[in-house]
């Protein structure tokens, strides 16, 4: 079945939460206590953690790999709600895991429903 709304809706929350999470490790940059580790988490983690997302995780990515986009998919949410709760925000963190998990979920039902038809 034709879900286009839905999909694009998930698309553009998936977008989001992806934009969320690299904020989410540039924000981690407050966890630490010397100026230098500040500069290093505040610019490091995210350039990081968008690099790797790029080669393995992105549709267009250079490595294709699903075992690998998987990973760095679920390293790089779970890294980012811990970094949320490292800066003592345990809600935000929850709900964050929570809406990336719905997310995932609603992308897998509209590719199976995809395949079905």
């Amino acid at each position: 079945m034709n879900r286009p709304g839905l999909t694009w809706g998930n698309l553009v929350l998936a977008f989001t939460l992806e934009l969320c999470g690299l904020a989410a490790f540039g924000w981690g940059a407050h966890t630490g206590n010397q100026p230098l580790t500040r500069l290093a988490l505040g610019v490091g983690a995210p350039l990081g953690a968008a690099v790797l997302w790029g080669v393995f995780a992105a549709p267009r990515a250079p490595v294709a790999s699903p075992v690998a986009a998987a990973a760095v998919q679920i390293a790089f949410h779970l890294g980012a709600a811990l970094t949320i709760g490292a800066t003592g925000h345990l809600r935000l963190a929850a709900t964050f895991l929570f809406l990336v998990t719905g997310n995932t979920l609603v992308r897998r039902w509209l590719a199976d429903d995809r395949r079905s038809d």
